[in-house]
């Protein structure tokens, strides 16, 4: 069977060399592809690991260079600098503040029209704003498109052309993070599509019960103020009521199972990190050091167990192979997961990795953006009594229903204001050019190349949204409901080539209906429950911008029990 690795020739000899039996992945392999194979030697005598060391940086140096003139993109103006070492030194300054860069290239054009005459000014025009530029990340290139008819160019390219999936592969170094499987059949993410979404409403009671839950558990009930370290709190409560419809209770509560969760995030994120600064012949190798992403799958299968046998065993005693399904205590990620699965998916460990998988993409945005919304509420406390009226408003005429969510117009707008300046992902778009490819503005990029989008750098651009774009305004796409009578157009979860925290297009997130709802009965929960403020009369605290990501500056917010 082809898996997608190909094997490394055996080494044998005497020490300090140690036989080896690597795999390495092969993007173009999974996605049927031909594979290749090389040899790896693993230096043991201790002495030998500098020379080792400084050997891999001197051939890291040496063929970026190689792949860089190679690649066809010296012709795409770069942000940072180009020079092999050099661009070592931007990939790493990416890592710790990736907007600047982003912005540093989206603004050039700007900053230009202040110094240059205008004929040179029109000929950067054409290369940068409406055009591309590159910035050197650690693993490769990637070239940024910068404007919304971009955005349309990239939506309409058949994935022959332009690849979502290997683009993500790449970008998330899923052979190492995931493993060969997860790169070749990403079923867990059709589940979203189609189960999640359809019994997203049937959910929606259980969903609020276990946020009661939840909150009751963290910010205990009283009426005098209490500081809580926001992250954390709402980390814990995202994650328990998703898990109420990924795994049901009572293990959506077990705490050792939702911290495993949170420990899954961190060790993925830092596994992608160190996969991206390895050359590819080191990562087989580096992956059996810090893939700690697959020793959670490991340990989370004795969690796990007791549900999957009682569930297959109850399976195999019914006379239809549906009446699990059928039965709304097993309606959850896990049933569905367990029937999607075949071969050697349907292993404890496999299913395992993809409820991971699964819960790092609903947990990690959906409580990056609960706790930028939760600070504006805490900077911003007039905002909550607008907020507050309409809930009880809706409430009262559909109660937790999605006809009553569906009613609350503002906190629809406020959260799409708050991920629209926070989105958790900057890059959006993300695509890998399996032919050469060509805008509408007449630019081309060669096959192998990674595009993507800025996508804070569009949702705070004066061109697209009304001045100041880079304000919050809670209320601006509500306002503009009530303006133009286009609701949907204006929604949280309706993605335009202007507003892409979500992707666009047939490849934008498909748990996006899950994360939206959840995200307004929390927020509604909030304005109805608690008075909020941030500890010690701080300020909103500035935010983070990590190796491509959107992060809130760590607070304490407190809270108080309404009365």
């Amino acid at each position: 069977m082809n898996t997608g690795w190909s094997r490394s020739q055996v080494i044998r000899g005497t020490s300090p060399v140690r036989e080896l039996q690597l795999y390495a992945p092969d993007y173009h392999a999974m996605h049927d592809l031909p594979m290749n194979e090389y040899t790896v030697r693993l230096p043991l005598n201790l002495p030998l690991y500098a020379v080792a060391l400084l050997a891999v940086l001197v051939l890291r140096i040496g063929w970026r260079y190689v792949t860089y003139l190679r690649s066809g993109l010296r012709a795409i103006p770069t942000t940072g600098h180009s020079a092999p070492l050099l661009s070592l030194v931007t990939a790493v300054r990416f890592i710790q503040d990736s907007q600047q860069l982003i912005a540093k290239g989206y603004d050039t054009v700007r900053e230009m029209q202040l110094s240059i005459p205008i004929a040179h000014l029109l000929r950067r025009v054409a290369q940068h704003r409406g055009g591309l530029y590159k910035i050197p990340l650690l693993a490769y290139w990637i070239v940024v498109a910068t404007d919304t008819q971009a955005v349309e160019d990239i939506r309409r390219a058949p994935p022959g052309v332009l690849s979502f999936k290997i683009a993500q592969d790449i970008f998330l170094q899923s052979a190492y993070t995931a493993g060969p499987q997860v790169v070749r059949d990403k079923y867990h993410v059709d589940l979203i599509r189609t189960h999640l979404t359809r019994n997203l409403a049937a959910h929606l009671s259980h969903m609020h019960d276990e946020m009661l839950v939840a909150f009751d558990g963290v910010v205990p009930r009283g009426r005098d103020w209490r500081a809580y370290d926001a992250g954390e709190v709402l980390s814990r409560v995202v994650s328990q009521m998703s898990n109420r419809v990924f795994v049901g209770e009572p293990l959506c509560r077990d705490p050792a199972y939702l911290a495993l969760l949170g420990r899954f995030s961190s060790e993925f994120v830092k596994s992608v990190i160190i996969m991206k600064a390895c050359p590819e012949w080191l990562k087989p190798l580096a992956a059996r050091f810090f893939a700690g992403g697959l020793a959670c799958a490991r340990e989370l299968v004795p969690h796990l167990l007791p549900l999957i046998e009682a569930r297959r065993a109850a399976l195999r005693s019914s006379e239809k192979s549906d009446a699990v399904s059928e039965n709304e205590e097993y309606n959850d990620a896990l049933q569905w997961c367990m029937e999607a699965a075949a071969g050697e998916d349907r292993r404890p460990e496999n299913i395992a990795l993809r409820l991971l998988w699964i819960n790092f993409g609903a947990i990690h945005s959906t409580t990056v953006t609960l706790v930028f919304a939760t600070y504006h509420l805490a900077a911003h406390p007039e905002y909550a009594d607008v907020l507050r009226d309409e809930v009880e408003e809706a409430l009262a005429a559909e109660g937790w229903t999605k006809a009553g969510l569906n009613k609350m117009r503002k906190a629809d707008s406020f959260l799409k204001e708050v991920l629209r300046l926070n989105p958790p992902g900057i890059w959006a778009m993300q695509r890998y050019a399996l032919q050469p490819f060509t805008f509408s503005n007449g630019q081309t990029v060669p096959a192998g190349t990674m595009l993507a989008c800025p996508a804070l750098a569009l949702h705070t651009d004066d061109a697209y949204y009304a001045a100041p774009a880079n304000t919050f305004d809670p209320w601006r796409h509500s306002d503009a409901s009530a303006e133009n009578g286009e609701a949907h157009k204006n929604m949280l979860v309706t993605t335009r080539p202007d507003y892409i925290p979500f992707g666009h297009g047939a490849d934008a997130c498909p748990g996006r209906f899950f994360a939206a709802s959840q995200l307004k009965m929390l927020l509604a929960h909030i304005v109805r429950t608690y008075d909020v403020r941030f500890a010690n009369g701080r300020r909103m605290p500035p935010r983070q911008f990590t190796a491509g990501v959107c992060l809130p500056g760590k607070a304490d917010i407190e809270f108080r029990r309404r009365a």
